[in-house]
């Protein structure tokens, strides 16, 4: 169950990326995403793998390791997966890249290389709730 206040939290959370660079193993798109359901749940799905890699190949390696083929399957892992057209605020969904990313009603943010970015969410690929 998310906890109380989380729509305040969503919002700062998404503003906060804008002024956070990316870094792989400290704020990428997987671990932006986990933050989230952390604060949102309290649940850390990503406690595992947490301060394990720097590098997008160290990441790779790691998730090798772990029989995990992509951040979907993280997500997959941890959340009932759902349709994309019944994602909501909150809800963490997958760029077409193959980025994780939350779900902010029509629109979906992502912490990619490049900064935040939006797209329209229906245009992801999968959505997990979180609930």
């Amino acid at each position: 169950m998310r906890n109380e206040g989380w729509e305040a939290i969503l919002a700062e959370h998404i503003e906060q990326a804008r002024n956070n660079a990316f870094e792989w193993g400290m704020n990428d798109c997987a671990l932006w995403s986990a933050d989230w359901v952390r604060k949102a749940t309290g649940e850390d799905f990503a406690s595992t793998w947490r301060g394990r890699y720097t590098t997008e190949t160290e990441l790779n390696a790691l998730l090798a390791a772990m029989d995990i083929e992509s951040p979907g399957d993280i997500a997959s892992e941890h959340l009932p997966e759902m349709d994309v057209p019944f994602a909501q605020r909150g809800d963490i969904v997958l760029h077409p890249q193959g980025c994780l990313g939350i779900c902010n009603g029509l629109d979906s943010y992502f912490l990619m290389e490049q900064g935040v970015t939006r797209i329209r969410t229906r245009n992801c690929v999968k959505a997990w709730a979180v609930r």
